[in-house]
């Protein structure tokens, strides 16, 4: 590690490591922060310090109104306006209000209709989840102590099509548990912690759950966001398996243990018997004595299970 590197005590696994702090802007101008935790030989974990930088935006504000205030019905100009105003808190301009609204018509957030020589605006309703589209990058790391497997998951993803999404598909190992609640998740995206409400189940497989998580806000054609999933769940067996609820472009697993030493990761095909191993694989000790193995997949599809087994 260069001289300039700055160790503190990794806020995922309690072993001290290499930290490097960085940030991300979101779609609502405001920045949040995260950490980077580089052990020895190259195990990697993410923190999300929670921080940020709030900043006014009239753009923001008119955006966040079309989503939580405006129904499925047809407004007219001048209901736009009073509405936005009563949200707002101040008076704003016709010409402001008129630019508002012709940015949304362009970004897809609102139709516009001429009825009668009289024009109407009117929420479009977004997609609830894209399933077509992919993750950039996944990290997801495996503390097993016990019977008790605690669980990281640090997705970056980018809007790859051309529709707004509310949500995505994730699929985590369960061991045990047949309640998504069993798992304890707390979960936060680059607009804050998102509420248990917005995790609801789709389906419950031996040693796996299967759920939609909903975003704080909406992620616009080539938008951007981050998610951070924790929780926890008991296991029983000497493996624990998830499918891949989208195409992944690069996957990094990462396991750590007090007692087990020899762990095997692979890449279950879409056939479901043939396995593939992972192009990048790294072993070695914590300095707290846990043993790990990290490995990485690239371009892995929709369907594909990773098995991790010891």
């Amino acid at each position: 590690m260069p001289r300039s590197s700055v160790y503190a005590i990794c806020k995922v696994c309690g072993a001290r490591a290499v930290v490097k702090k960085y940030s991300s802007k979101g779609s609502n101008a405001k920045q949040y922060y995260y950490e980077r935790y580089t052990h020895r030989n190259g195990v990697v974990h993410y923190f999300r310090t929670g921080k940020r930088v709030p900043r006014t935006d009239l753009n923001e504000a008119f955006e966040q109104m079309i989503e939580t205030k405006m129904k499925s019905r047809s407004y007219r100009y001048r209901d736009v306006k009073a509405m936005f105003e009563s949200v707002y808190g101040a008076s704003v301009s016709n010409t402001t209000i008129s630019r508002s609204l012709e940015k949304a018509v362009k970004k897809n957030l609102l139709e516009k209709k001429i009825e009668k020589n009289v024009t109407y605006y009117k929420r479009v309703e977004l997609s609830e989840m894209a399933r077509d589209m992919k993750i950039d990058e996944a990290s997801l790391t495996l503390l097993v102590s016990g019977n008790r497997s605690f669980i990281t998951l640090f997705l970056y993803l980018k809007n790859h099509t051309e529709k707004s999404l509310k949500a995505i598909p994730i699929i985590l190992p369960s061991g045990s548990s047949i309640l998504i609640e069993d798992l304890n998740l707390t979960a936060s995206d680059q607009d804050g912690r998102i509420e248990c409400d917005n995790l609801n189940t789709a389906y419950v497989y031996p040693g796996q759950i299967g759920f939609s998580l909903r975003f704080n806000r909406s992620i616009r054609p080539t938008g951007k966001n981050l998610v951070l999933l924790q929780g926890n769940f008991d296991i029983k067996e000497d493996s624990i398996k998830f499918s891949l609820p989208l195409n992944t472009e690069f996957l990094r697993v990462g396991f750590n243990s007090p007692l087990i030493k020899e762990v095997y990761i692979r890449k279950r095909l879409l056939d479901g018997f043939k396995e593939t191993n992972p192009e990048s694989i790294k072993k070695g000790t914590l300095e707290g004595g846990n043993s790990y193995t990290e490995v990485e997949f690239y371009h892995s599809l929709k369907g594909e299970t990773i098995v991790v087994s010891w």
